[in-house]
């Protein structure tokens, strides 16, 4: 069998409310619960019919309206590469990702302009998904490697048509009898971190059961991209929408638009997209040393992860023109319905969790204990609000 090594980790499903009670299905009935509380039950998700037009989400807008203004850029690409040892039949992965196309409905989906000036979705047949295919194994090692990186870079950048689609390719190539490299390649449109986590795991039963000769273990899915968009655009407008505007207008407030840094140079006037990451790995004593502070605060690693970004950003920019006020974006899941788990499709929304590292209770710097218990409070609001999209709070406060 074959043994494909990547980076994402695969978590298991989250099971049923009426089984033996779990944390996570206490989890479900208390968030139900608070968001009762809050106003904010939704309408059930489910199935609609596919007749009339189709529209996009929020998130999904903002795509397509970005690809217009530059469709030859590849910002938005989500390409995962991944080396598969062993035999490996690309027939029969051609036929897993024929499998999945089918089962997800967004994975055939183009997006074009209705006849109202609107972007709509347009949800074609399934049809059969074929690997661009490749073979470098008669080159020596270097250069093997180096034709690799290069093809694979090409894979990757290449932009997407949306509105004649697919948003979803692949390319292979065999490096050596049993060493393949393969590049799934989607549009963000389509796609999310978590949804690339879900084509491999499906990609990887669909392919294990053909080999096995049995069928897949994969359920049904109870809706599919295209019910969920309809169903947030039904859901928020009016009150709601409203409501949630009107809090996130209240947190933002006073808050400034650019975080003065004293940088080296001048900003751009626009941002090149180019960045870099560095990793950093703590010692256990200095791991049990943030775990202790966590549990002592009530807080989650997430967030003395995010207190120590934003106090570091408080330290910088009050030395330049004494800003306490620090707003950090975070991309969240937006999966907090049980049905969108197994879904691929773009559903990450991005929250705002603004703190000011001004002055403490007791007069002069905030306490680390005071700074942390703030970052707190503001990442448990966020998440009590989580359902507005981003796109419409940029919208609406036009900053």
């Amino acid at each position: 069998m074959s043994r494909i090594r990547t980076a994402f980790q695969v978590e298991l499903p989250l099971r049923g409310l009426f089984e033996a009670p779990t944390i996570a299905g206490l989890a479900r009935r208390l968030e139900a619960a608070r968001r009762e509380g809050l106003g904010l039950e939704a309408p059930p998700l489910v199935r609609v019919p596919r007749e009339g037009a189709m529209p996009l989400s929020f998130a999904q807008q903002r795509l397509w309206f970005l690809q217009q203004l530059e469709p030859e850029s590849a910002t938005y690409n989500m390409p995962m590469p991944l080396e598969v040892t062993g035999p490996l039949d690309l027939d029969r992965l051609d036929v897993a990702l024929s499998s999945i196309v089918r089962r997800h409905e967004v994975l055939r989906t183009t997006f074009e302009l209705g006849p109202e000036g609107e972007p709509e979705q347009r949800i074609a047949p399934s049809s059969p998904f074929r690997f661009v295919r490749t073979d470098l194994s008669a080159l020596a090692a270097v250069p093997r490697e180096r034709a690799l990186r290069r093809w694979m870079s090409e894979s990757a950048s290449r932009p997407f048509d949306l509105a004649r689609g697919p948003v979803l390719r692949g390319v292979a190539a065999r490096l050596e009898a049993e060493r393949h490299a393969v590049v799934f390649c989607m549009h963000h449109v389509a796609s999310d971190g978590w949804s690339m986590e879900v084509l491999t795991r499906e990609v990887g039963e669909l392919y294990r059961a053909s080999v096995e000769g049995r069928s897949a273990r994969l359920p049904e899915l109870a809706i599919q991209y295209a019910d969920y968009a309809k169903w947030q655009r039904a859901w928020l407008q009016g009150d709601v929408l409203a409501r949630e505007v009107a809090h996130w207008r209240g947190v933002l407030a006073g808050a400034p638009e650019v975080t003065e840094l004293p940088l080296d140079r001048p900003r751009r006037e626009r941002d090149s997209g180019r960045g870099a990451s560095r990793e950093i790995e703590f010692d256990p004593a200095s791991t049990e040393a943030v775990r202790s502070l966590a549990r002592s605060e009530g807080a989650t690693l997430y967030m003395v992860g995010l207190f120590g970004v934003q106090a570091l950003l408080a330290r910088y920019a009050a030395g330049g023109k004494g800003e306490t006020r620090i707003s950090v974006g975070t991309p969240v899941a937006g999966r907090n319905r049980e049905e969108l788990e197994p879904m691929i499709g773009f559903f990450v929304n991005t929250l705002v969790a603004s703190c000011d590292f001004g002055a403490g209770a007791q007069g002069g710097e905030a306490t680390v204990r005071e700074a942390l218990g703030r970052v707190r409070e503001a990442v448990l609001t966020a998440f009590d609000h989580q359902d507005l999209p981003f796109e419409k709070l940029v919208e609406e406060l036009q900053p």
